[in-house]
């Protein structure tokens, strides 16, 4: 936007020179966090796909060779937590 008003106030080229070159080093900036937010997501996918899951696969099958034991205790302690949500919102028990 200052860029056009100076543009359109045609003012010194000088000013125009230095935000073109701010909206430049601006764009840069944001060009380099985007590269790093998708470098940061891609470590998360690995994380996810390579360590997470298969971890999380192993708990599950050990749970069901021990009788689910684990699940259940789970299940039984949020139960209370579960009623009294669907009281609240009138879900329905």
């Amino acid at each position: 936007m200052q860029l056009r008003n100076q543009d359109v106030k045609e003012d010194d080229p000088f000013a125009v020179g230095k935000t073109r070159a701010a909206q430049r080093d601006l764009h840069t900036q944001i060009k380099v966090l985007i590269h790093s937010v998708q470098v940061i997501l891609k470590r998360i996918r690995t994380l996810r796909d390579e360590e997470l899951q298969p971890q999380l696969l192993e708990l599950v099958n050990q749970d069901v060779e021990s009788d689910g034991y684990m699940w259940n205790s789970l299940a039984n302690a949020q139960l209370p937590s579960c009623l009294k949500i669907q009281v609240s919102t009138g879900s329905g028990v």
